[in-house]
C-alpha cells in the first residue's frame, strides 16, 4: 500500500522530511489534546454551575414530596439536550468536512474516533450534573429554602 503524505510518496521521502512530519504531526497530536481537555473542563464547568445554581429549586421540589427519580430526570434532561444536540451537530459538521477533505466517504476508524469523542464529551455532561445534583439531593429542604434565592 502507497502512502502519500503532502502529495510524495512515503516511500520516495528523504530521512528529514519523514522526521520533519513525524515532528508536525506529533505537535497537531498535542494542540488537539489540549483543544480536547479544555473543552471538557469547559463543560464540566459550564454544567457543574449551572445544575449547582438549582440547589434551592431541588430542596423546594423535594420538601414539596417530588420524588428523587423526577427531580434528577428534570435537573439532566436540560443540559443532556443542550449537549447532546451539540455533539451531534459538532460530529455532522466535523465528520462532513473530514469526509469532503479526503473526498471519499468516512472510514469505520473515522466514524469510530467520532462516536468516542461524542461518548466522552456525553459522559463529561452526566459527571457534571451527578457531583451538583447528588450534592443538593443530599441538602435540607429547609436549608435550601433558606438561602437567599
Amino acid at each position: 500500500m502507497l502512502t502519500i503524505v503532502g502529495g510524495v510518496a512515503i516511500a520516495e521521502m528523504s530521512a528529514t522530511e519523514l522526521h520533519f512530519q513525524g515532528t508536525w504531526f506529533r505537535v497537531l497530536m498535542l494542540v488537539t489534546s489540549v483543544a480536547l481537555v479544555l473543552s471538557l473542563t469547559a463543560i464540566y464547568a459550564v454544567m457543574s454551575f449551572t445544575v449547582a445554581r438549582r440547589t434551592r429549586e431541588i430542596g423546594i421540589r423535594v420538601a414539596l414530596g417530588a420524588p428523587r427519580r423526577r427531580v434528577v430526570a428534570t435537573i439532566f434532561r436540560k443540559p443532556l439536550v443542550q449537549i447532546g444536540t451539540g455533539i451531534a451537530t459538532g460530529a455532522t459538521l466535523l465528520g462532513v468536512l473530514v469526509a469532503y477533505s479526503m473526498q471519499q466517504m468516512l472510514s469505520p476508524l473515522h466514524l469510530s474516533v467520532l462516536l468516542g469523542y461524542g461518548m466522552l464529551m456525553f459522559g463529561v455532561c452526566m459527571l457534571a450534573c451527578i457531583v451538583p445534583t447528588r450534592r443538593a439531593l443530599q441538602v435540607e429542604p429547609t436549608e435550601a429554602l433558606r438561602q437567599d434565592g
